[in-house]
């Protein structure tokens, strides 16, 4: 029995997950970006999309594609966004979208509070570099008036990112950035070690829930 093209995902950390572990890495470096219009039914959209595209294909059908120098194409949504990723190769969606698909390696995929892209063949996940900016500025004017350290740190950790590697850098990032202002006050250091470091992995998809008989 064929098994259900999946493309609803939980929340905004599963789309991250599989955009960065499952596809930008994997040969999809390019990405349309939409939304589907508050007060419309998403369903039909879907569904307009993955069969206009061809999108919800087997594996075997991709190699076949991949083959003879066709685009291989993947679609996610998330509530009302959605994203379709493409790899190389030909394909009538880089003409029906031309002007509006970007490309991973030189325009990020942003995401409700993410950045995704490719550099060097590596996928880099990192807070938004505008979000990030506010948040430190938010910390560091912030850091002189609570004075147990373990306080400001639970803030920090408390932060809503899965910790990637690029996102990690950035926690331990606002941790100096608070202890530079700290530090000159004699009040005591945030230490590294309040930031939890492991990633969560989530079961992505929205299970498809069976029709009522």
């Amino acid at each position: 029995m064929k098994q259900p093209y999946r493309y609803l995902v939980r929340d905004e950390h599963c789309f991250i997950q599989l955009l960065a572990t499952n596809y930008a890495c994997r040969g999809y470096p390019f990405y349309f970006r939409s939304r589907v219009p508050d007060g419309k039914a998403s369903k039909p959209v879907d569904e307009k999309l993955l069969a206009e595209y061809g999108i919800a294909t087997s594996k075997q059908q991709r190699w076949r594609r991949k083959r003879l120098g066709r685009a291989n194409l993947q679609y996610l949504r998330y509530q009302q966004d959605f994203v379709i990723l493409a790899t190389h190769g030909e394909n009538d969606f880089f003409q029906k979208n031309e002007g509006a698909i970007k490309d991973m390696r030189s325009h990020p995929l942003k995401f409700y509070g993410y950045s995704v892209s490719l550099k060097g063949g590596h996928c880099v996940v990192r807070i938004e570099q505008e979000q990030y900016k506010l948040l430190k500025a938010t910390f560091q004017e912030t850091a002189l008036l609570r004075k147990d350290p373990a306080e400001i740190g639970a803030q920090i950790d408390a932060l809503p990112f899965e910790r990637y590697r690029g996102v990690l850098k950035q926690l331990f990032s606002l941790v100096k950035a608070t202890n530079e202002v700290r530090g000159p006050a004699g009040l005591p250091k945030v230490p590294n070690s309040v930031i939890r470091v492991k990633r969560r992995i989530f079961k992505p998809f929205v299970e498809a829930v069976p029709p009522t008989p």
